[in-house]
């Protein structure tokens, strides 16, 4: 007789399962792969254009607004930004609070928030311990804590900016380094 036993036909089944599986497997892995690589470059891509937008926001500033502590130097800034056409000055608040960062348009300095946009997530600064923003004077000191607000917002001529921010799902925090120069900032700085 010319048919298949039982027990060959269990094994063929067996051996096409394990086979099924293998390739499953590596097709589930290249998956994974590919979407943590998709993230990663979107995530790159959001921290460069966060990094784009602060800049921008920080060379516009005409001035920096004086901040009530010294401390949120390193986590955000307020800025008054002239507008190209003319017109009221627009405030901006940028804040990390945990591992979000926010731009939010103020009422005026210091005020309120009319409008609050999320930049971008899964900011890891304040879990490494990396300060968002270094601010530096015409000498290139760095500005700390000792300095007071004041310091900060009226001789700050150059300010460094870091984000370590990771994809979900994704490898290890992406950091971006950009060092922005205050434009409307003269040498020195008001009364430095």
């Amino acid at each position: 007789m010319g048919g298949f036993t039982t027990l060959e036909m269990v094994v063929v089944v067996f051996i096409t399962s394990i086979a099924t599986a293998s390739l499953l497997a590596v097709l589930n892995s290249l998956t994974h792969n590919q979407r943590a690589q998709e993230a990663l470059v979107n995530n790159q891509e959001r921290v460069r254009q966060t990094m784009t937008e602060m800049g921008r926001d920080l060379r516009g500033a005409d001035p920096l607004v004086v901040l009530s502590d010294v401390t949120h130097y390193a986590t955000g800034f307020e800025a008054a930004l002239t507008p190209a056409t003319g017109g009221s000055d627009v405030y901006v608040r940028w804040t990390l609070t945990g591992t979000t960062l926010t731009r939010s348009i103020l009422s005026g300095p210091g005020g309120a928030a009319t409008s609050t946009r999320t930049v971008i997530n899964n900011v890891r600064n304040l879990e490494k311990g990396i300060p968002m923003l270094r601010y530096y004077d015409a000498n290139g000191g760095e500005l700390t804590t000792t300095d007071t607000p004041g310091d900060f917002a009226n001789c700050t001529v150059q300010v460094n900016i870091t984000i370590s921010s990771d994809s979900d799902p994704g490898p290890l925090p992406f950091v971006q380094n950009s060092a922005v120069q205050v434009r409307n900032r003269l040498p020195g700085g008001a009364g430095c």
